[in-house]
């Protein structure tokens, strides 16, 4: 990317909602910088992803989870599959019952809509419906065994335990928050404690040893049943730190943890984290609308909410649970609002989705998440009110129960879901592209083909014109279209002349990357790095970015403006790093933080955004360092983030440098390695980071600059 001048102090940058994102925004007049050579080669860009934190290894509790050949699992002991300890055995059905992969139960005839719904251990389901009542079900044998009257419609069930004797519900309006316990048997009341005010908003019972937990943003409780709360783990400080505690996985020991990131203030990932021990496994550069465990591994769910009328999207990706490394990752476009439920001794995952508009359900998509095939259950949801699935801890069974409404009255129907009878098909094997159902005018064909061809040859997707529009806005950037004829900017014979341009030098730079480079992109079910030419990037206050970098939807993208050539020149190697650092952080190739701390000068402290340009940073940089000895930045915009350091380090190494003798040129890291040793330490690093991830350092195997 390219920094642009600008009169007033940068704004501050917008909140991520949908993805990761990397802008950068123009300096201002009064920022004392590199010279007049090298001020149009700053940038300030906002990056969503950032340092990766890994839990601490221990060779006895922290080992992978290992599936013999007879599909026994074995476990570490923080692992949710060891700590599930219910029943685990195949449904058996009524005799003379033929198994068939969706079953409409007839046991539950209620009035009115579902609750709350869950599980217990065998093939017991609790349903509470608005009815007042809960009802214990058989879901083998299709019938009630117990039901308990409840105070009012609007209690609803929260746990029951594995034997099926006691439930516990949740009590809740604007006036009262009470937790209650029932005899099942008897239907008596058993207990209750007053929840509000707790320091816990949230409360369920995990299925693994019938405990009931309860949960605030940041902290895990045990719960007795006078409401006596036994500290779990409090994961972080709220007051330093601005994160969320999502969820906790079954099993009790895992949690998920959506929080800011600690290279940028903005731009949140997921983080899976160790409640016995409270460090953190790995982090997941994307928001999750969902997450869960099977048995083979951790899913991350994310729906991205299209700018097109044609589908959502649901992107599941699985990972190792002890180290984070990518197992599988498949898309459905099945709606959008997923939720998903499974039991960590199954490889099944069933995800349902909502109507957003309407907030009724949409469809039910049953996973394997071993293979990323799906299956979409056939229901009729033409009369459906809501939707409420569950899990229950056994490997080969699901239910849920759908709320339908007929003739002004709603009623509950439960359905019982058998896996090993489904007919399984690839899921998406094409993610969506961001310009799919985009075409570009007439005028811009002999640029579509150039482009095509480009794709083939690097294995990269190219959007132009009209293409770049599907994504909206990009963090609060706008893309202006090279043929928006209703931009003041628009004049037809320059933009063809510009986008011209623009792919001949992409061309050129994409030729200088070793290769099959941009196959590893797609590592892990990921998309192919997609590249977007708009005209330009606006952002809402009117300061314009020259380039940003984000991931939607399974694709690393990178978009740089064609507004002016000689940004967009300069840009190209910026982001695509920036992508290129996305696609470490996913594999388990994160830089490790402290490590690359240890390469700057003592005491010295990334600056943020909107503070690198401040001239005590100067001394540092490579135009204005008094000794090449004391340089340890390329220009002042790297001491802003550590991603930005190493993403103009990888810029740099594209340039052309001048040697002594004036007729030879030499790559910009054969400069840093022969003229300035803490920046070659800098790019050593980066290099290794390169190889281990993509098998090439690829820095220093440039053979020339591009003429």
């Amino acid at each position: 990317m390219k920094q642009h001048k600008m009169t007033a102090m940068l704004l501050a940058v917008c909140t991520l909602l949908s993805f990761a994102a990397c802008g950068e925004k123009r300096a201002p007049d009064s920022a004392v910088g590199p010279t007049a050579s090298d001020s149009a080669a700053d940038r300030t860009e906002t990056c969503a992803a950032a340092q990766h934190s890994t839990e601490e290894s221990s060779t006895s509790a922290e080992t992978g989870a290992a599936v013999s050949a007879d599909g026994t699992v074995t476990a570490a002991s923080d692992s949710p599959v060891s700590q599930q300890t219910g029943p685990h055995t195949s449904v058996t059905l009524p005799a003379g019952e033929k198994r068939e992969l969706l079953h409409r139960m007839t046991c539950l005839k209620a009035a009115g809509g579902v609750t709350g719904m869950v599980s217990a251990g065998g093939t017991k389901t609790a349903v509470s419906v608005d009815s007042g009542r809960c009802c214990i079900v058989d879901l083998a044998a299709d019938r009630i065994t117990a039901e308990v009257k409840l105070i009012c419609d609007w209690e609803r069930v929260i746990g029951i335990n594995r034997a099926g004797t006691e439930i516990t519900t949740l009590l809740a309006d604007q006036y009262d928050l009470k937790v209650r316990f029932y005899d099942t048997a008897t239907g008596k009341n058993t207990g209750s404690f007053d929840g509000w005010g707790s320091t816990c908003y949230e409360y369920w019972m995990d299925p693994a040893d019938d405990t009931l937990y309860g949960k605030n943003s940041s902290t895990v409780c045990k719960l007795s049943h006078d409401g006596k709360e036994t500290l779990v783990r409090r994961l972080f400080d709220p007051e330093k730190t601005e994160g969320l505690l999502e969820k906790v996985l079954p099993g009790g020991s895992l949690a998920c943890v959506s929080y800011t990131t600690s290279a940028v203030d903005y731009g949140r990932c997921t983080a899976l984290v160790n409640l016995n021990n409270g460090k953190e496994r790995f982090r997941v550069y994307a928001p999750a609308s969902d997450v869960t465990v099977t048995k083979s591994g951790l899913v991350h769910v994310y729906s991205d909410n299209l700018p097109s009328q044609q589908s959502t999207v649901c992107n599941c990706t699985v990972y190792d649970i002890q180290n984070g490394k990518q197992l599988c990752a498949f898309g459905t476009a099945a709606g959008s609002s997923p939720v998903s439920y499974a039991d960590p001794q199954s490889r099944w995952m069933l995800l349902t989705f909502n109507d957003d508009s309407i907030y009724r359900p949409k469809s039910v998509v049953l996973c394997d998440t071993g293979s990323g095939k799906t299956e979409t259950l056939s229901l009729s949801m033409k009369n459906a009110v809501r939707l409420n699935a569950c899990y229950l801890p056994g490997p080969d069974c699901f239910a849920f129960a759908l709320s339908e409404q007929k003739n002004g009255k709603s009623e509950t129907v439960l359905y019982r879901i058998d896996p090993s009878q489904a007919k399984l098909s690839a899921a998406a094997q094409k993610p969506y592209c961001i310009g799919e159902f985009a075409q570009v005018g007439s005028a811009l064909a002999k640029q579509r083909k150039q482009a095509d061809a480009i794709e083939r040859k690097y294995g990269v997707r190219i959007l132009i014109g009209d293409e770049v529009r599907r994504i909206g806005n990009c963090s609060g950037y706008r893309m202006v279209s090279t043929e928006d004829t209703a931009d003041p900017s628009y004049t037809p014979f320059v933009n063809t002349d510009t986008l011209n341009y623009a792919l001949d030098h992409l061309d050129r730079k994409l030729a200088r990357y070793p290769k099959d480079f941009f196959k590893i992109f797609m590592r892990g079910g990921y998309a192919e790095l997609q590249i977007l030419i708009p005209l330009r990037l606006d952002e809402n206050g009117g300061f314009a970015a020259a380039g940003i970098a984000f991931e939607h939807n399974l694709h690393s993208c990178v978009a740089m403006e064609v507004s002016s050539i000689s940004e967009f020149q300069n840009t190209v190697d910026h982001e695509i790093f920036h992508a290129v650092e996305y696609v470490m952080n996913r594999s388990g190739f994160s830089f490790d933080e402290d490590e690359w701390q240890k390469l700057n000068p003592a005491g010295f402290t990334y600056c943020g955004l909107d503070n690198y340009f401040k001239p005590e940073f100067n001394r540092w940089t490579v135009s204005d360092a008094s000794d090449r000895k004391n340089a340890y930045f390329i220009r002042n915009y790297g001491c802003s983030t550590s991603m930005e350091d190493r993403a103009t380090i990888a810029e740099y190494c594209f340039t052309e440098c001048s040697s002594r003798n004036k007729d030879a040129y030499r790559s910009g890291s054969d400069d840093l390695k022969q003229n300035y040793p803490h920046l070659a330490a800098k790019l050593d690093a980066i290099e290794q980071q390169c190889r281990a991830c993509f098998g090439s350092s690829y820095l220093s195997e440039i053979a020339k600059p591009v003429q």
